[in-house]
């Protein structure tokens, strides 16, 4: 392919278009191995169409949820079951009469417990969404409610419905335990790609949202994006443009939106890192990094604006002035209503598809995950065998704060040292195990900002185990220019997760430790910071090392 795919000749763009639509897997590869996985993951280019069928089914079960006085609906997902829901939660709301939604994709402790004690177990139902059945995440989570409601509820299963793969081990237990739905999704649909199926389109309707008037938007983006000339194609444009700024070493996508959608860059980002982050090359989605006004931001980056009508934020109708008067590459989507959204992630799936193609690699797999996962299952292990987690860290160093193996005793000299590592082209990843909360938040905004400010890099920021389901494969398997901050906490030894064998606390270091294994094990920078029992109060002075560290290398 040519750096610029725009330049490819009108009919070699015509067949691409048609090639997408045609479901033609040659287009993502060349290798009959590759085509064949390929073939099993096209299902979501018209799964509109197959989720369109069931709109009587859904709706109606979504109206007997709501009328049999359930109050809550917990999803127990990871990564692209999760945040679609997450999105529609945060974008839409709870229409009148109908549950509220939690979205549980974590192991975090404290976390899991400040979810149940938001609701009543006996007027809760749990959504288990896994397109294997077997991600450990959402298993521990059902082990663990499954058991809380034996002791409220005489018929516990009644209480779950599963969304899963056909002939899964989920869908086993499912009828093995009576229940209340199982719903099949198609199997040709990868879970990134999973939003307008089944994954996405339950929570929707369990949340009293226009599911019709949803896939009804998507039709209509479908149609706009059979357009055989790229320009005119609204998925394959932007695709394009994400391409032609990676071959142009502008690979940092920098996403900008209307307050009202800002939990669509969470999507995004999943979507975009996991399909193009690899074979040492993809996009790098920057999202919810503060914009910089003034800033003469690096060459390395592009940026895309999503304005929603009605939303009439200035700060980014400033933002988007400045960037396009400073000749940024940038850009423009605006949504009439919320209702838009739908389209939007038919667009954007189509636009990440597209661009694995324009950049020669194949965007339905997603092979450095994997060794994060079987990283974890050994400390595991480690742990049945030998009653501990194998934590090897230097001793208290910086109000209770350990940094992994390293001699080094002054924590400003840690960072020194990794920000030192960082490329002029390169990024900085805060990687957080801890509850999601706006203190932790607020930190992680700060950090981004004070990077920004001082290393004039960009940021990404992310809560583990999310983001091992995101932009995990992006960090081991995209372009080797990160550097890595590791935060955790001394685990929780309770609650522990029926018939595991261990607790979620374990379950989350032991997360992180596999991780911080697999990205050490190639090589990579990275500091593992491990706060004290009073976690909360470490948060400072983590904080102050890094804006010293930073502060000193400016200065320097």
């Amino acid at each position: 392919m040519p750096t610029d795919p725009f330049t490819l000749p009108l009919h070699d763009q015509e067949s691409i278009i048609r090639r997408f639509w045609n479901k033609d897997a040659g287009l993502y590869s060349s290798e009959p191995a590759v085509r064949e996985a390929v073939n099993n993951r096209l299902g979501w280019i018209d799964v509109s169409a197959f989720t369109k069928t069931r709109l009587d089914e859904i709706t109606a079960f979504a109206g007997q949820v709501r009328d049999s006085g359930i109050r809550n609906v917990v999803l127990l997902g990871m990564g692209g079951s999760s945040l679609s829901p997450l999105v529609f939660r945060e974008v839409f709301g709870s229409a009148a009469g109908y549950p509220s939604l939690f979205v549980l994709d974590t192991t975090d402790p404290e976390e899991i417990s400040r979810v149940e004690a938001a609701i009543a177990l006996e007027h809760t139902i749990f959504l288990v969404s896994s397109k294997s059945g077997t991600t450990i995440e959402p298993n521990a989570l059902l082990a663990y409610f499954h058991e809380r409601l034996k002791t409220v509820v005489k018929e516990p299963g009644r209480h779950f419905v599963a969304v899963t793969d056909p002939n899964t081990e989920l869908q086993r237990l499912a009828e093995e335990r009576g229940f209340l739905k199982a719903w099949i999704n198609p199997s040709d649909i990868g879970g990134r790609y999973s939003a307008l199926s089944l994954f996405g389109m339950i929570p929707a309707a369990l949340l009293g949202l226009d599911v019709g008037g949803m896939l009804e938007r998507t039709a209509g983006m479908e149609n706009a994006c059979k357009a055989p000339a790229f320009d005119d194609n609204p998925g394959a444009r932007l695709g394009a443009f994400m391409a032609k700024m990676v071959n142009s070493g502008r690979n940092k996508l920098t996403l900008f939106t209307s307050p009202a959608l800002a939990s669509f860059g969470l999507w995004v980002e999943q979507l975009i890192a996991e399909s193009t982050g690899k074979s040492g090359t993809g996009v790098i989605p920057i999202v919810g990094e503060p914009f910089a006004e003034g800033y003469a931001y690096p060459s390395d980056r592009c940026f895309v604006v999503m304005q929603l009508a009605g939303d009439d934020d200035r700060s980014l109708k400033e933002a988007t002035a400045s960037l396009r008067g400073r000749g940024y590459p940038l850009e423009t989507v605006e949504l009439s209503d919320r209702l838009d959204l739908a389209g939007e992630m038919f667009r954007w799936e189509m636009a990440t598809a597209l661009c694995g193609v324009f950049l020669g690699i194949n965007p339905f797999d997603e092979p450095n995950v994997s060794e994060s996962k079987a990283n974890t299952t050994q400390i595991l292990d480690h742990l049945k065998t030998q009653g501990e987690l194998p934590l090897s860290l230097s001793p208290p160093l910086y109000h209770g704060i350990r940094f992994g193996d390293s001699e080094i005793t002054n924590p400003q000299k840690v960072f020194s040292q990794l920000f030192e590592s960082v490329p002029e082209n390169g990024y900085v990843a805060y990687l957080f195990y801890l509850p999601y909360g706006s203190a932790v938040e607020k930190v992680l905004d700060r950090l981004r900002r004070t990077t920004l400010n001082h290393l004039k890099c960009a940021t990404v920021a992310g809560f583990g185990p999310r983001y091992l389901h995101s932009t995990g494969q992006e960090h081991k398997g995209g372009p080797r220019i990160g550097a890595y901050v590791l935060v955790t906490r001394p685990p929780l030894r309770e609650p522990v997760v029926p018939g595991f064998g261990f607790s979620f606390g374990d379950l989350e270091t032991a997360q992180a430790l596999g991780d911080y294994r697999a990205l050490a094990s190639r090589q990579l920078p990275i500091v593992h910071a491990h706060l004290p029992e009073d976690w909360e109060n470490a948060l400072e002075p983590l904080e102050n090392s890094v804006r010293e560290a930073l502060i000193s290398l400016t200065a320097g």
